[in-house]
């Protein structure tokens, strides 16, 4: 578990009390006079020093220091030291989120990423702090910002690193607050982002150094690595990594059903290269135990995935009680040239001419149409608003490579809106990081000649170092089979006329399974007034996805998926 929930203010005993109320999990509290702290449990992701008589701390989240040229895991010693200078969070990896305060001053740190996020709220009495938004909602009234939300729901992920919350700040990316606790005024200060050299200056042997310092220095502190193994590019090169590696420092581990392409490929890896591989799969849910994990995650990660993403997702459980250090290959793709790659073909002259709707044509995905047209407009517009203030953000794009534009646009972007919320659901179960995503290494990146990034190449040639053989095994795009030596575009037409064709594809039924775990109680939902009457929705919209999907018109499962992921999200923020 890795969370924290404080209050500073003059009603600490009733927040406590109300807090406390049917929460079972273990946790660490201290009750001041006019304060209230609570933090999980002390583990490898939660450290804290309640017994300071002055100064009190607690972080959640992991830090990574780098001592030389290697890294190490921040220690609670480490920790200690940090908090007695706070500048120096600017400079370490890894995702945390940082508590101080004595009985004058409170101050939070996060992250340069964003990969863990905290929420304020300001009430009648005093400041609430939580690292799950839906916490504050017991304490003051809390609604939605569909300015702020609407890239969240209608782009690849939030754009902007605002609250989604009415009532709510958001405290990410580097960000401080400062809390006088005598008037209970705050200030929320931004951390300028690490200056940035560019050149084409490293090599691939460099950078390929620097990916084995980042992904196997948990050894140096006696943990094991357990990899998360898909049939996936990025996942590849960490395997190829460990393979040069005593085996008995590592394994590795892929969630699902055995019969899913990543299974597949995962399994033909492991006969080959001769290591073993864990195939983790739970029994499929009840409805009980699928809607208190669904509000749970909907919250958790502010509706970053479909409903049915809970199936995978749930299956780190069986890691829980591992010895292991969790690593995947999450943000591999930034190295590649693969995300955003539909703005890099097309879409230069919309950024260089700052045409925001130009720009949001080539990053639009469409989860679900539930939303009446007020809503749809406020969300258009957000979007544009976003698009135009990341713009300003980012420094120009005369001023760079258009490829190190990109990234930025990535760096700023995907990081603490899809995985910071992913890592701050894995941080509560197992103890994890993301060897791509960390500062150190991200300054790297544009170090390098653009060229390297494209198409793969960097990857492939650093695991044919490695592992040259690894290269001989097919890759898995979705659920499909693709050869290894495809470029970019490619493989994309290449899965797409795979998928057209239909034939010899993985038959995926775990969606359709859990949406009819739903029949009952979305068919209730829609003939409830709390959605009749919810300004948010055209109801009609809802009533069709909903009674056409259980109609048999599969094509409204992408839509149903999403829109109930939302709806726990809403109720749980509304407290409804």
């Amino acid at each position: 578990m890795s969370w924290l929930f404080a209050y500073f203010g003059n009603d600490a005993q009733n927040v406590r009390s109300s807090f406390q109320e049917n929460k079972s999990f273990a946790a660490k509290s201290i009750l001041g006079q006019k304060s209230f702290v609570a933090v999980a449990k002390e583990s490898k992701n939660v450290f804290y020093d309640f017994d300071n008589p002055r100064n009190k701390w607690a972080t959640c989240g992991i830090g990574i220091l780098k001592k030389s040229n290697t890294f190490s895991y921040a220690s609670k010693h480490d920790w200690r030291e940090l908090v007695n200078n706070p500048d120096s969070f600017s400079s370490i990896d890894g995702h945390f989120i940082t508590l101080l305060w004595d009985d004058d001053y409170v101050e939070v740190h996060t992250d340069t990423l964003g990969l863990r996020d905290i929420y304020l709220a300001q009430t009648k009495t005093g400041i609430l702090l939580s690292t799950r938004p839906d916490w504050i909602a017991p304490f003051k009234k809390l609604g939605l910002d569909f300015s702020e939300f609407g890239t969240r729901w209608k782009t690849f992920n939030q754009i902007s690193s605002g609250s989604v919350i009415k009532g709510c700040s958001r405290i990410c990316r580097g960000q401080r607050v400062e809390i006088q606790r005598s008037n209970h005024s705050f200030i929320i200060k931004p951390r300028q982002f690490p200056r940035l050299r560019y050149s084409s200056k490293l090599t691939e042997s460099e950078i390929k150094d620097e990916f084995e310092r980042i992904t196997k220095f948990p050894f140096e502190s006696g943990s094991p690595i357990s990899l998360s193994l898909s049939g996936g590019m990025d996942s590849r090169l960490l395997l190829s990594i460990l393979l040069n590696q005593p085996e008995q420092k590592w394994n590795t581990h892929t969630f699902g059903n055995p019969r899913h392409p990543d299974a597949l490929v995962a399994q033909l890896l492991s006969n080959r290269h001769n290591f073993s591989n864990e195939l983790l799969e739970l029994p499929f849910p009840s409805f009980d135990e699928a809607i208190n994990e669904l509000r749970d995650y909907a919250c958790k990660s502010i509706v970053n995935n479909a409903a049915s993403a809970i199936l995978q997702l749930r299956n780190y459980r069986l890691l829980k009680n591992s010895n292991s250090i969790i690593i995947d290959g999450g943000f591999g793709e930034i190295w590649r040239r693969e995300f955003l790659f539909g703005l890099q073909v097309k879409g230069k002259e919309d950024i260089q001419n700052r045409n925001e709707d130009g720009i949001l044509n080539h990053i639009r995905l469409f989860r679900s149409d539930c939303f009446s047209q007020d809503v749809n407009l406020l969300m258009d517009a957000g979007c544009r608003e976003q698009v135009s203030n990341l713009i300003s953000d980012i420094p120009p794009i005369e001023d760079m490579n258009f490829d190190h534009w990109l990234d930025l646009f990535a760096i700023y972007t995907r990081l603490p809106n899809y995985y910071g919320h992913e890592q701050a659901v894995l941080d509560e179960i197992v103890t994890a990081y993301m060897p791509f995503a960390q500062m150190s290494l991200l300054k790297k990146l544009f170090l390098l000649n653009p060229s390297l990034k494209r198409n793969g190449r960097l990857f492939k040639r650093i695991i044919q170092l490695n592992k040259k053989e690894l290269t001989k095994t097919k890759l898995v795009k979705g659920v499909v089979f693709t050869p290894c030596g495809l470029t970019s575009l490619q493989s994309r037409i290449y899965s797409q006329i795979r998928k057209r064709i239909k034939t010899g594809l993985y038959p995926d039924r775990a969606r359709e399974k859990f949406l009819n775990l739903f029949k009952d109680y979305n068919m209730d939902l829609i003939n409830s007034q709390r959605i009749k009457e919810c300004e948010y929705y055209d109801y009609s919209k809802i009533r069709d996805i909903v009674i056409g999907y259980y109609k048999g018109n599969k094509e409204y499962s992408d839509q149903l998926d999403w829109w109930l992921t939302f709806e726990l999200f809403r109720q749980a923020i509304e407290r409804k």
